[in-house]
């Protein structure tokens, strides 16, 4: 074998080696990738859950009924009190 083989074979080995290299680094990404968009999805629906909680929680319907257990009424015209901005 003479030097140009050899190079040839290192340059063979060396390319080899720094294109599994680039794969690797590619699939590892590619599962970080889908990881974060899972996560994503997670806390999309946990945001939506908590929305729609909060929504539910703030409802006039709901407040005016936990107003009534509470022994709460409307106020009066005369317990109304109107001040003007400034």
């Amino acid at each position: 074998m003479n030097k140009k083989h050899i190079l040839l074979i290192v340059g063979i080995t060396i390319a080899t080696f720094l294109f599994v290299s680039v794969r690797l680094d590619i699939v590892k990404t590619s599962y970080k990738i889908h990881a974060i968009e899972k996560e994503e999805r997670s806390i999309k629906d946990e945001m939506s859950r908590l929305t729609a909680k909060i929504n539910s929680v703030q409802s006039p319907q709901r407040l005016e009924k936990m107003a009534k257990k509470l022994g709460l009424h409307a106020a009066e015209p005369s317990q109304i009190i109107h001040m003007k901005d400034e």
